[in-house]
């Protein structure tokens, strides 16, 4: 599993945008860094009444069916 942590919705208005922002590598502000983008938020139990940052340990793959930055997340646990 790799230790992730969810900054929050990603708002912009592009092709490539939207679902929930991902960053892989410590950085817990939104928009900042290297993030990838999750759509299975919902799937996970994350709701609109969380709070961000979200600390995790996920297993996940690339969105295949995606040709931006999308991946989808397997397995999460909160930390």
């Amino acid at each position: 599993m790799n230790d992730g942590i969810i900054t929050g919705p990603d708002v912009r208005a592009c092709v490539c945008c939207g679902g929930l922002m991902i960053n892989f590598n410590g950085d817990a502000l939104p928009y900042s860094g290297e993030f990838r983008l999750i759509e299975n938020g919902k799937d996970l139990g994350i709701t609109d009444k969380d709070k961000f940052p979200i600390y995790v340990n996920v297993d996940w793959k690339t969105d295949m069916t995606n040709t931006c930055n999308h991946i989808i997340i397997t397995r999460m646990a909160r930390k």
